[in-house]
């Protein structure tokens, strides 16, 4: 039989022990770790053809495994959050090899930088020579760093969807960033830190070369050079594992994490409009929307073509919402094609996809009231 001390010696072991085990995991599930590139299956599309070093690069799209992305988000607003140890005489905004403008604390920088990190011509672009430190790899000295930081903001929110992508840019390929993303966690709350990472450098590139980056590196060669006959390299993640899916993106810093900063800008790339089935009854209107939580607040929606059959009557409105109404006692598939535009400064940034609407009899489990009627109308969500 044991006793009440030995008791009380269990009790104590059990929660000392289970303190421990807290404290292990709690440690392990916030320890910071770097992500893992895209590093096989990329090609790059351009809209333009680059003669020479000084021509522009603007990029079309990334292909990956066939999948072609081409939803770049801009963001909404610019700041030069921490300005780092050489001074703002050492950055510079540089454009189809034109020196737009050469100290940040110039009264026009955040415009003119704003207009370099939104365009998509990787030739039009941010540059300094210094003011970052030796941090790369190293999440412990970011806390500590008085390495320059600038934060590009998203206003609306732009959703982390599944198999998006967030791709860095860096002239020669030979420079670190750490970037970290803020925004909305999964199911809402403040705006917090959700997820970080290093790009890791290769050695400095030099021409229009396109390859993969080689073990412990995260640029690939694009094929494609900056003024400087130097190669532009693109390091491509995927958002989920900087941003949790469904989360909502508000905050973008990029540190410069080696002692000659990053030449560079970042993008979000993603798709936004979905694939949506819906179910509707015999000789029944039905009322839908297209609007998704994978679609930034503001976005415009419209009709690309269809529906396939007509039927008696359809419409499609701005905000995404829509009703058909079927020709009589027809069943089978409805499909239309729609696009949804989102809002400033990505009026631009367009994605299409399609709507299935599938009319069924009324004996279909679908379409049994939850009265028990079944002969009457459908309720529908």
């Amino acid at each position: 039989m044991k006793t009440a001390v030995h008791i009380v010696q269990c009790r104590r072991l059990f929660f000392i022990a289970s303190s421990l085990l807290y404290l292990l995991f709690t440690t392990v599930g916030f320890a910071q770790t770097q992500a893992t590139s895209v590093t096989t299956g990329v090609t790059f599309q351009w809209t333009d053809t680059q003669l020479n070093p000084n021509f522009p690069a603007t990029i079309k799209s990334i292909t990956i495994d066939g999948l072609v992305y081409e939803s770049f988000a801009a963001p909404t607003s610019y700041e030069m959050t921490r300005v780092g140890p050489n001074g703002h005489a050492a950055n510079r905004i540089i454009q189809n090899g034109v020196n737009v403008i050469s100290n940040s604390s110039n009264v026009t920088w955040n415009t003119a930088a704003i207009a370099a990190f939104r365009d998509k011509n990787l030739n039009h672009y941010f540059l300094s020579d210094s003011n970052g430190r030796n941090i790369c790899n190293d999440f412990a000295a970011v806390e500590t760093t008085d390495a320059q930081v600038q934060s590009l903001y998203y206003s609306p929110g732009i959703p982390s969807n599944q198999g998006g992508l967030i791709a860095i840019s860096e002239r020669n390929a030979n420079n670190c960033y750490y970037i970290a993303v803020y925004g909305t966690p999964v199911g809402g709350g403040p705006e917090q830190f959700l997820g970080d990472t290093f790009v890791r450098p290769n050695s400095t590139q030099w021409g229009p070369q396109f390859n993969a980056p080689p073990n412990g590196v995260d640029y690939w060669n694009s094929g494609r050079v900056l003024e400087n006959n130097g190669t532009i390299g693109i390091a491509i993640f995927k958002l989920s594992d900087l941003a949790p899916t469904g989360s909502i993106i508000t905050r973008f810093e990029l540190t410069a994490a080696t002692a000659d900063h990053g030449d560079g800008k970042a993008f979000i790339i993603q798709k936004y409009a979905t694939p949506l089935n819906e179910t509707g009854c015999l000789d029944t209107e039905f009322n839908g929307s297209v609007v998704t939580n994978s679609v930034p607040a503001g976005s415009t929606f419209s009709l690309v073509s269809g529906p396939t059959p007509a039927g008696e009557s359809f419409s499609f409105n701005p905000d995404g919402s829509y009703s058909y109404t079927p020709e009589a006692g027809f069943l089978g598939d409805v499909t239309f094609e729609y696009q949804v535009c989102l809002p400033f400064p990505n009026a631009g940034t367009c994605d299409t996809s399609t709507v299935t609407l599938s009319y069924v009899p009324w004996s279909d489990p679908h379409c049994v009231c939850s009265s028990g009627n079944a002969d009457g109308p459908m309720l529908q969500n």
